[in-house]
Order: C-alpha cells, then structure tokens, then sequence
C-alpha cells in the first residue's frame, strides 16, 4: 500500500490513538503508515504529524521485521541510536514501542502503531500486549473502510446494470424479438418466461451459471429442482413459488430476493434477483423477466468480516467480545434450568515473557497457537474457550459440579506443561488458573463472574 493512498481517519481512529498513549503511559502517540519511500503521520497525540522520508523513520523497522519492537532507551539500542528522530534532528525519542498493523487476508504490514516519549523507560509486557490489541483494532477499522469503498463501487455498478436492465425492460414491451446480442454482453444474468411460465430465454451468464441453456418443455412447478436453487443459506431448496422469476409473473415484481445457484458439476454462485411482469398493450401479461447480479464475493467478504471481528487473529479462538455474548448465554439458560451450574476457568501463562525474551515474537505467536488448541481439547465441544489477550484465555463450561470442575482444572495443568516445539526450539510454560463458579443458590453476573475468577488467578499465581 503506497502512502499516497488515503486512508479514512476519523474519530474511532483518533480514539484508538490516544487510548494507545494512554495504556502506554506515555505523553505521545502516532500510526504511521509508510511505502518504500515515505512514511505518513495520519493521526498524532502529543505532536503534530508530518510527512518524512522512510529512510528517516523509527517504524520502518518494525514494518521489516513484522512483530511489534520495543526500545526501553532507544540511545543505547544500536537499531536506533543514528536515527534523526534520537539524535534531535527530527526529534529526542528515548522511550519508544511499536506494533504492526495488518491488513487484508495475506496479513500485509501498512504500518504502525507507535507510542514514545522523551525520557527512557521500559513498558510492561502487559502494556505491550494491549499495544498489540489496539494496532490489531486499527487493522480491523481500516479493513472496514477499504471494504466499503469496495461495496459503495459494487453497488455503483450494479446500479449501471439495473439502469441498463430497466432500459431493456421497457424494450421488450414493445417489441416481440429480443436482442440476444445485447443481453449476452452484459455480465448479468438475465431470464425470461412467458405467460404460463414457460421459460423462454437464458443469456449468455445465465447459462454459464446453470452449465446449459433452458428447458422449454419444464413445467414451472420444476424450476428449483431442476436448475439447483436454494435460499441464501446454501442448503434450502426454493419453493415454487419463492422462485423470484414466478414470483415476478404472479406478483407482479421481485426485487433484491437473494438465491444460490448450486448445479452438481458447477461452482455455487449467489445471486440477488430484481425483475417484473411483462404487460401488453391492453395490460395483459405477457411474460416475467429477471436480472441477477453476482454478490458471491461481496458476501463472502462481508462474512469474512463477520469472522474477524468475532474471532482471535493470532489463534482464531473467539475473543473477549464473543466470550461474554457466551457467558451471557450460559447464565441466561442456568437460570431457566433448575440445578444448572457454570464454571469459569481464567488462564494466564507462567513464563511466557522468557518465550518471546530468548525465541522472540514468532516463537511466542507459535507457542500461543499450540496451547491454544490444547486448551480446546480439554474442555468438550459445548464448552467455549477464549483468548482475552496477550497470554490469558478463559475456559467457560455449563453443568459442572465440584467433581467435574476439578477434573477440567487438572487437564488444562497438564495440557500447558507439556513442552511446545517451535522453530526456535523447545519452550516449557506453566498455567495460573482461577476458577468461579455461578450455582443455582448463588447466581452471578458475566463480569462479575469473570471478575472473580480473574482474581481467583492472581491469587493462585502469587501462591506459587
């Protein structure tokens, strides 16, 4: 992504800026976005932003290497100590931290997340996981903005396609040959029956869709069948009378009916169907066309999106979002289910800072994925395991008694003991658990219930 690009900065953007400078402790803040030849300043807390050419910049190392950098004195670090921002040339940076933002499905690095000051200090691991959290929000919100640029130039041309559709429309009323040439040039699909519902024309994208021409002979009540149609969800076959084509004969027009074309030999399409009833002169109906347009890739993106915002980018388990909706859940159904119990299992990594320390972030990215899937194996599929962030997860379990509460304690002791092989080598870490537990006689709150398990973990971790 070059520099130039814009890149929408507004309020949420801004916000996530200073709450960055905030967790840091420090009096500045700043994402950089850089290309090969620049780096942008695009939103600042404690100095104005500016343009500087990329050799000059901070951030550039972390853009290279794709983890986050921390220089508790960036005087004394060798990757830094010439740069114009320590020296006074451009700035006195001492205290300084940075965080990749990634973009896209590939992950790209855009750029950073910044915090620093003029004084040297180091920042706690936790300080910098939470740094990590935010440039993955920031990842997130410009991921957003780009997708809907995407959508707002989808629906563009979709609306050139209906405006080209309503103009042959408006043909085919007056005139009884219609011109094949020009439906077939069109990258919509576009179909046509008579009165009794017959079909009478499949262009040239319908037919690649279908992997055929039409049926002429086919009774209409077969359509669905026939030319593999289901709802939006893949996996419900149209009814006849849902077929947006009959729909647009019987009812006169159909607009924005979202189907999946799914024959056995081709590739699922989903299209999103706009179409009407055909009238002579005298107002009889003469027939029902409908154009389709292609949103497979729009919806796939937007249930890409869904996913993210959902979901851990490092180990794909839920994140803290998803695992109160969860917790809610299970407290809501306890409470209408005499004698149900939920325990909460918080997780934080002993000796996980000596991981990142000696095997660097890579290895720490990699010890995190294994544990995380070990954690699952402990729990059963009913049950929700979550990443809060940085090294701390949390285990949410429905009908659990004292017994039962144990056991899964001693299992997930045991599944994070054991050593993790990564490319950097082998790593052994431990596990702090604290557990609460909401029971029919004393029902808790989600937060207050997470609340005293995460103090039930500290106070498990300081024991030990």
């Amino acid at each position: 992504m070059s520099v130039q690009a814009p890149l929408e900065v507004d309020a949420e953007v801004e916000a996530v800026v200073r709450l960055a400078a905030h967790v840091a402790g420090t009096t500045k803040a700043t994402v950089n976005v850089l290309d090969e030849r620049s780096q942008c300043q695009i939103a600042t807390v404690g100095f104005t932003g500016s343009r500087s050419p990329a050799v000059d910049s901070m951030c550039a190392v972390t853009v290279r290497a794709g983890t986050s950098v921390h220089a508790p004195d960036a005087r004394q670090d060798d990757r830094f100590a010439d740069n114009p921002w320590v020296t006074g040339a451009l700035g006195a940076v001492r205290c300084y931290a940075a965080s990749p933002i990634r973009v896209g499905a590939e992950q790209l690095v855009i750029g950073t997340l910044c915090v620093f000051d003029e004084d040297p200090r180091r920042l706690t691991d936790d300080r910098l996981a939470r740094l990590d959290d935010l440039a993955g929000i920031l990842g997130v919100l410009f991921e957003r903005r780009a997708q809907s640029r995407r959508q707002e130039r989808l629906a563009a041309e979709a609306a050139q396609a209906r405006d080209l559709l309503e103009a042959t429309l408006a043909q085919l009323q007056s005139r009884a040959e219609f011109d094949r040439v020009l439906l077939d040039s069109v990258d919509v699909g576009i179909v046509a029956c008579d009165a009794d519902g017959r079909l009478t024309l499949f262009n040239r994208q319908t037919r690649e869709w279908q992997g055929g021409d039409i049926d002429a002979e086919l009774e209409p009540d077969a359509f669905s069948t026939a030319y593999s149609l289901f709802h939006a969800d893949g996996v419900t076959p149209v009814a006849p009378e849902e077929v947006p084509l009959l729909r647009a004969l019987w009812e006169g027009s159909v607009d924005d009916a979202v189907i999946i074309i799914a024959p056995a030999d081709q590739p699922a399409t989903a299209v999103s169907c706009r179409g009407r009833a055909l009238h002579a002169p005298d107002g009889s109906v003469t027939g029902a066309v409908v154009a389709m347009t292609d949103v497979t890739e729009q919806r796939a993106r937007e249930a890409g999106l869904r996913n993210a915002a959902r979901r851990d980018g490092l180990t794909g388990l839920p994140n803290r979002s998803v695992a109160l909706e969860r917790l809610r859940t299970a407290l809501d159904a306890a409470g209408q289910s005499a004698g149900q119990s939920v325990g909460v299992f918080y997780c934080d990594l002993d000796g996980f800072k000596a991981v990142n320390d000696t095997g660097g972030h890579a290895a720490g990215d990699e010890v995190l994925r294994e544990i995380a899937q070990r954690l699952e194996r402990c729990v059963r599929p009913t049950d929700t395991i979550a990443r809060l962030g940085g090294d701390e997860f949390v285990a949410i379990c429905t009908h659990v008694d004292e017994p039962a509460v144990e056991a899964i304690r001693r299992r997930l002791l045991a599944a994070v003991a054991e050593p993790v092989q990564t490319e950097a080598g082998t790593f052994t870490v431990g596990l702090s658990v604290g557990i609460a537990m909401s029971l029919p006689s004393a029902p808790l709150a989600a937060a207050e219930l997470l609340r005293r398990a995460d103090t039930a973990m500290y106070a498990h971790k300081q024991r030990r």
